[in-house]
């Protein structure tokens, strides 16, 4: 019943306050290289937020980015984000990065001493759509995983479907006995929350919950929530 976290995601507004879709720029901006500098934005959105919440008291919010393989693999993005940890003075404690299964397609070896490296500062890390793509108990078993993100295509229809009851009721029963945290994305209505607290998932996300917002109003959202003025 409260906000733990958030996840922060990119979006590219025109003049005219019409938007540009993720599924269009993100792919254009791999392709070009200019993914790593828009990484690089997002990462420092995410630690002047959380210095702000911190300046208000507000230390146990978690943010959540997500990075691909090819800004996970890039030592200049990794160095950012020790970098920017320094600069203002914070541990990554409250940073949660984001990464899907295709990612563990690469160098298994490689991203695991990343990964490593990252965790020494506190970094924490979530499995994002977990079951959509590869998914290989491997993975959970070699790499320093704490969240475990159940794809949503696992969730719809849970209340009156058995087989997909069947497949969210395992995915949670295995992030629990790996005692990871368990996050229900994708939330759209009470049948589904109802499900997934009933299983034991203590964190979920999803429209039902909340709309996507822009920050300001987000940070408006916690002071409600922890009785702030801002």
């Amino acid at each position: 019943g409260m906000i733990v976290g958030a996840e922060l995601l990119i979006r590219w507004f025109k003049p005219d306050q019409t938007s540009v879709s993720p599924d269009i720029f993100i792919p254009i901006a791999e392709s070009t290289g200019l993914i790593t500098q828009i990484g690089k934005l997002v990462i420092d959105a995410a630690f002047k937020h959380l210095k702000y919440w911190h300046s208000k008291e507000i230390h146990n919010l978690k943010l959540a980015i997500n990075l691909s393989v090819i800004e996970f693999q890039d030592p200049g993005v990794i160095q950012h984000i020790i970098d920017t940890m320094d600069a203002y003075a914070l541990s990554g404690d409250n940073l949660i990065i984001e990464l899907t299964e295709s990612i563990f397609m690469e160098d298994k070896d490689g991203i695991r001493r990343i990964m490593e490296r990252l965790r020494i500062h506190g970094v924490t890390f979530a499995l994002d759509d977990f079951g959509k793509g590869y998914s290989s108990f491997s993975y959970l078993q070699i790499l320093p995983i704490d969240y475990l993100k159940i794809d949503k295509s696992f969730l719809q229809g849970v209340s009156n479907n058995k087989q997909s009851a069947a497949i969210a009721r395992t995915i949670i029963a295995i992030g629990h006995n790996l005692e990871l945290e368990v996050v229900a994305e994708g939330i759209e209505d009470q049948a589904t929350l109802d499900y997934v607290t009933n299983e034991g998932c203590a964190m979920a996300q999803g429209f039902f919950l909340h709309k996507p917002m822009n920050s300001n109003a987000f940070s408006q959202l916690i002071f409600e929530q922890f009785s702030i003025k801002n």
